[in-house]
């Protein structure tokens, strides 16, 4: 008894403050009790045993009765209830029924059998921002004006679906979908915009802790400056949902020098992590916010792929799947009964063919685009696997188009007088071309001796590896929800996305978008929805992005 009550009174601050958090201001929080307070309560324990064995006479172990209610307070906090979502939909990118239908996804499968699904297909070029705006445009990128990876929100020349609804009296809730940026100042719902936004700003202005930690890059150690140290973060993020499980992860990566790992270590870590802190958020923003269209986006599953393809079986790709599937349940419960689920990838991944895994030579961006903006004009130019994509940012895109052959056509290897490049048109996309190296042989006495076009090669070419996997067309599409019919969606477009979910939601398509609903129309379709768009002309200059973001996954270099 004597050690009683010293270590009651050195808990009870703890004790105090977790049950004013979990009661007053983050319900999520106490999510590992166990490991709560092995963490924070053992230091205060030992402070309470060295307190006792100093003093001759005992206490009454008041203290430690009263931290033991506040802890039973702590515990026994009801779980908010769900919120009045209509429409929730989930983004898994990158994801491919060839991975998920092999793995344990009870939440992804229960969807499925409840409702409709099929494979979500994707047209060339396969860059995300292009993609994830035509689903929720319904239009083609030569329409909707998104044509390269430097691009902002604010140049979208289509309504996206969030405008429509908002138009029609709907809140909206916005989390990492890409090309979001910049953010609303004010107004209902909440936008947390994805990995190309290149400042931390968000709608509401309290949750730029999220795009601060992470443009920071803090959890890998690298010399960009936050506005708010770590330890402010954190505490920022306890307010607007962090659980305790996230801060454990987060500080363990931290102390323990997980920063410091090769990055084939430390980037699922990373990634993981990085789920984690959304998931969090975007339960807590359902919850505060009450939105009657939520998006939630999760990009791991993509990034992963890029650099982790094929390693152990895919098996760290594969963790990836089921914590999403993971995150997936917890938003289906927070959104609440009524709600209807729409989960989409952008594309899939498969393995790359084998005569790309064996190339060594690859085209490199960043050189082509800045010769082509001095000597053509503003242009975007990517890479997806082997293949470059070049986009004219111009108004009138055709004809940007064909004097971008003209010049590629003629930049010739200059001791050889063969074109670099082979050139080739894009599907459907009047806008881009697709460039090979006609020569994939170039050894590191060719890149060092051989110019093009009076320039070195080595700024169009590099010494490379294979690689292992590449995007796939083939994404996934499941939609369930109450009245929902269960079935076989088979092969279906991304054009379909936007006006399936303005038919969720009780607003008419338009007839300007190709695509078809999953679900009967809400009454006859309107002309258009353009009048809605952010931008209402071509935008022909890149904007500014997260560069560092694009190099990471292989898009430039």
């Amino acid at each position: 008894m004597r050690w009683l009550g010293p270590v009651g009174w050195c808990l009870l601050p703890l004790c105090l403050g977790l049950a004013a958090l979990v009661w007053i201001i983050n319900p999520w929080f106490l999510d590992e009790p166990g490991w709560f307070f092995l963490v924070c309560g053992t230091p205060l324990v030992l402070l309470g045993l060295l307190w006792g064995a100093l003093r001759s006479s005992g206490h009454r172990p008041w203290g430690l009765i009263a931290s033991a209610i506040l802890v039973l307070v702590s515990l026994i906090r009801p779980a908010p209830e769900p919120a009045s979502v209509q429409m929730l939909i989930v983004g898994i990118d990158g994801a491919t029924w060839q991975e998920a239908d092999d793995l344990s996804l009870p939440h992804l499968q229960g969807l499925r059998q409840q409702g409709m699904s099929g494979i979500l297909v994707g047209e060339e070029p396969l860059f995300s921002p292009l993609l994830w705006t035509t689903m929720a445009t319904g239009k083609r990128p030569a329409d909707h004006g998104i044509r390269g990876f430097r691009v902002r929100g604010d140049h979208a020349q289509a309504a996206r679906f969030w405008d429509v609804a908002q138009d029609a009296g709907k809140s909206v809730g916005l989390y990492k979908w890409l090309v979001t940026y910049p953010p609303p100042e004010s107004g209902p719902g909440f936008v947390v915009p994805a990995w190309l936004a290149p400042a931390a700003k968000t709608h509401p202005k309290q949750l730029e802790w999220v795009k601060e930690l992470e443009l920071s890059r803090r959890l890998k150690r690298k010399k960009v400056t936050a506005v708010r140290p770590l330890w402010r973060l954190i505490l920022a993020g306890i307010d607007d949902g962090l659980r305790w499980s996230t801060v454990r992860e987060g500080l363990a990566f931290k102390v323990l020098g997980y920063g410091t790992l090769p990055a084939v270590e430390r980037d699922p870590l990373m990634h993981r992590l990085r789920i984690m802190i959304d998931r969090d958020v975007f339960i807590a923003q359902l919850h505060r916010s009450q939105p009657d269209v939520a998006t939630l986006t999760m990009y791991a599953t993509d990034a992963l792929g890029h650099t982790h393809w094929g390693l152990d079986g895919n098996q760290v790709i594969h963790r990836m799947y089921a914590l999403s599937d993971d995150v997936l349940g917890e938003a289906i419960a927070a959104a609440g009964p009524d709600a209807t689920v729409m989960v989409i990838s952008d594309h899939g991944f498969r393995s790359a063919a084998p005569e790309d895994r064996q190339k060594r030579s690859r085209a490199t961006t960043e050189g082509l685009r800045l010769r082509l903006t001095a000597e053509v004009g503003p242009v975007d130019v990517a890479r997806v696997g082997h293949k470059l994509t070049v986009s004219a940012l111009t108004e009138e895109p055709g004809k940007g188009q064909e004097a971008l052959r003209g010049w590629l056509q003629g930049l010739m290897v200059d001791s050889t007088g063969l074109p670099l490049y082979q050139v080739d048109d894009v599907p459907d996309q009047p806008y881009a071309l697709g460039l090979t190296l006609r020569d994939e042989a170039f050894d590191p006495t060719k890149l060092d001796q051989f110019t093009v076009g009076g320039q070195a090669l080595s700024d169009f070419v590099k010494p490379a590896a294979g690689q292992a996997g590449e995007h796939d067309p083939n994404g996934i599409a499941v939609l369930a929800g109450p009245g929902i019919e269960r079935g076989d969606l088979g092969e279906v477009s991304q054009l379909d996305v936007t006006p399936t979910i303005l038919s969720v939601l009780g607003i008419p398509a338009a007839r300007d978008m190709p695509g078809r609903a999953w679900v009967p129309e809400s009454g006859d379709r309107v002309p258009t929805y353009d009048h809605l768009a952010p931008s209402q002309e071509a935008v022909d200059s890149p904007a500014e992005v997260d560069e560092q973001q694009l190099r990471a996954l292989g898009y430039v270099e």
